[in-house]
């Protein structure tokens, strides 16, 4: 009866193992899709994967982030576009003078002769502008202040969702190692307690349930352990959507 047990556990654990199978060509078809490759090629995947290790730190990353990415760089620009148009209205706001000159090509007369005749002309004018009317230039400095302040806020969203998106891989990192640990103590604890059992079931026939339960618990604690690793990589994929900016 133990072995029939033992032996139904085996064709459902395969039985699972071809599920998974069949799982695997959705995922399949699409990435040989993106790759522009016939969507039945096989993906060569490597039989194991190991933690992935990060040599990223979180500060330093942020810091160069706002340094150098172009989105924050592009709000930067736009305020620098605002700063200058209220610059030039702030010069529209004073007195201006100017200095020219007219000039005037005259005919030489033959009716008469009166003085300077058929001399050309020469004229020097000056101008002096007095701005009466400031009310359009503090409405245009008050636009432009308006401006400034709402790209700031932008350009602090943005930066406030690139934080928030970093510190969730790393939190979400740190969380896999924590696993990983974990699962490797409670490996180690229930191929302790198998091998204790194992030799009690061999003498007596007792603690069977146990035994198997135990078993499943290994494999269990195997796919946990294969998914905290995974999430080690999704984390650091993650992060090295921003590596090109670090």
């Amino acid at each position: 009866a133990d072995v029939l047990r033992v032996q139904l556990e085996i064709e459902s654990l395969k039985q699972e193992l071809e599920i998974w199978k069949t799982k695997v060509i959705a995922p399949t078809t699409t990435i040989n899709q993106i790759l522009n490759r016939p969507l039945d090629q096989a993906i060569i995947i490597e039989d194991s994967l190991a933690f992935a290790t990060i040599v990223i730190n979180r500060d330093s990353l942020i810091q160069n982030i706002v340094d150098n990415h172009p989105m924050l760089h592009l709000f930067d620009l736009q305020q620098e576009v605002s700063k200058e148009a209220i610059a030039l209205n702030a010069a529209g706001q004073k007195p201006s003078f100017g200095v020219g000159l007219d000039y005037i090509t005259v005919d030489k007369r033959s009716d008469a002769m009166p003085v300077r005749n058929g001399r050309d002309i020469l004229q020097v004018k000056g101008v002096l502008r007095i701005p009466l009317y400031k009310g359009k230039y503090e409405a245009k400095e008050k636009e432009e202040q308006f401006k400034i302040e709402a790209i700031q806020y932008k350009k602090e969203d943005l930066l406030s969702q690139f934080k928030a998106k970093i510190d969730i891989a790393f939190a979400t990192y740190n969380a896999a190692e924590l696993q990983i640990a974990l699962y490797q103590k409670q490996i180690a604890l229930t191929q302790a307690t198998i091998r204790i059992l194992e030799t009690n079931y061999s003498t007596s026939g007792n603690s069977f349930d146990e035994l198997l339960r135990l078993q499943m618990d290994l494999i269990d604690y195997d796919l946990k352990t294969l998914r905290a690793i995974v999430q080690s990589h999704l984390a650091k994929s993650d992060m090295e959507r921003y590596i090109q900016y670090y």
